[in-house]
């Protein structure tokens, strides 16, 4: 009996086929685990920064400008400015435009205030609550920017000055201010400069660029190259389609904000003596509370200042003390943000309560001067989502819209009246 093998199946076809399927159960798995992660990342920008991202144009993202590292150069008035911070043109240059029919009301402030004027050409609330005042019924109510990234007093006072000696026609202010002016002139002081230069470092860093290659030292070098990196990781983040590449470049992009802050923290203070700016040198034999109290001394003045120089122009003033999670009130922080918002070593939390106390100690007087001042602290105090997004005092949409119509509220109330009818 001959032997016939049996007829054994082409392993070939089987094995691909199980490979095929295996490729398609793992694209499977990769797709569903993109829209998940897409999915959180829509949540998570919702829940933080109170907007639905697909909505939402790159460039209306409240706030999105505000808090970056700009493309910040030495100004010869202002100390320094970035073109993202859109002054409005100087009367009588280029592009600037003269209007009878207009009112103009001009924002003045730091990153916050700044983040509020984003915010308010989205809302229009606080454009149409004033455009309803019978004040300024046939004209037409024109919100402008003169606040940036970083400013405190005196560079509020400065830039309001300029634009009035230019022949600006204002209408009111808006300022909001506070932190700045006591977070980081703890900050100058101990950079071994005034409260009253501009904010160190950013003022520092940018004249020692500015001078001759041998003072541009490594640790400068450094900073701008970092500097470069985390504004085009924003820029990607600002322009992404997508949730997640959005939070994504975002996280890049603070984690290089957080190393270029970290290379600014070793004071460099220029020298008088030889350097090509001259700038106010810090008392050294000043404890902490000198310090608050030349803080504190410098804001109350230029405040002061403010309100005389726009009385002589025929501007309303309104200055709002802005809120922040490092001054107590009856607000319970979120979980998110005693992780994300809240920074135990941070000067803020130190300088921040003893600072706003004595500024508020000031406040009766200043009132009693004629200036219009109210304090803004408490305005997220029965909110219970989210507002705080960093370790500063920058908030989400919420935040600035929350802001946006207290302010609002205050000054039609103050402004119910039609104005006086200009003296001859």
């Amino acid at each position: 009996m001959s032997c016939v093998a049996p007829h054994l199946p082409c392993k070939g076809p089987i094995l691909m086929s199980t490979l095929r399927k295996t490729l398609l159960h793992c694209c499977i798995l990769v797709a569903i685990t993109a829209l998940c992660i897409e999915a959180g990342s829509l949540v998570f920008i919702a829940a933080t920064q109170g907007r639905f991202h697909y909505a939402t144009p790159p460039h209306q993202i409240a706030g999105s400008q505000q808090w970056t590292i700009q493309d910040t150069k030495l100004h010869p008035y202002f100390g320094y400015y970035s073109w993202l911070a859109d002054f409005p043109p100087v009367p009588g240059t280029a592009n600037a435009t003269a209007n009878d029919q207009e009112a103009l009301i001009g924002i003045f402030g730091g990153s916050v205030a700044q983040g509020l004027y984003v915010t308010q050409t989205q809302t229009n609330v606080l454009r149409d609550a004033l455009q309803a005042l019978p004040r300024y019924a046939g004209r037409r109510v024109r919100i402008v920017n003169f606040a940036h990234s970083g400013y405190k007093q005196p560079q509020q006072l400065n830039v309001l000055n300029y634009y009035l000696a230019n022949g600006m026609k204002l209408d009111a202010i808006i300022l909001v201010d506070g932190v700045n002016e006591i977070g980081f002139n703890t900050v100058n002081f101990l950079h071994g400069m005034d409260s009253s230069m501009p904010m160190s470092p950013v003022f520092s860093d940018l004249v020692r660029q500015c001078t001759t290659s041998e003072a541009v030292d490594a640790t400068a070098c450094r900073q701008v190259e970092v500097k470069n990196q985390a504004a085009r990781w924003q820029a990607t983040a600002e322009q992404s389609t997508l949730a997640s590449g959005h939070l994504l470049y975002a996280m890049l992009a603070k984690r290089a904000r957080a190393r270029y802050w970290l290379l600014s923290k070793q004071p460099r203070p220029q020298d008088n003596a030889t350097g090509l700016v001259s700038y106010v040198p810090g008392d050294t034999a000043m404890d902490d509370d000198d310090a608050l109290e030349r803080s504190v001394q410098t804001w109350r003045f230029c405040s002061l200042a403010m309100l005389q120089a726009a009385r002589l122009a025929g501007v309303e003033v309104f200055e709002f003390i802005q809120p922040n999670q490092y001054f107590k009130t009856d607000r319970v922080l979120t979980e998110e943000e005693r992780a994300a918002a809240l920074d135990q070593q941070s000067i803020m939390v130190r300088s921040i309560p003893r600072g706003y106390a004595m500024f508020f100690a000031e406040i009766d007087a200043l009132r009693a001067a004629g200036l219009r001042i109210f304090d803004m602290t408490r305005v997220f105090d029965e909110v219970e989502e989210t507002i705080y997004t960093d370790t500063c005092c920058h908030t989400n949409l919420q935040g600035y819209a929350l802001m946006e119509a207290f302010i609002a509220k205050v000054m039609t109330k103050e402004l119910a009246e039609p104005a006086a009818p200009a003296a001859n």
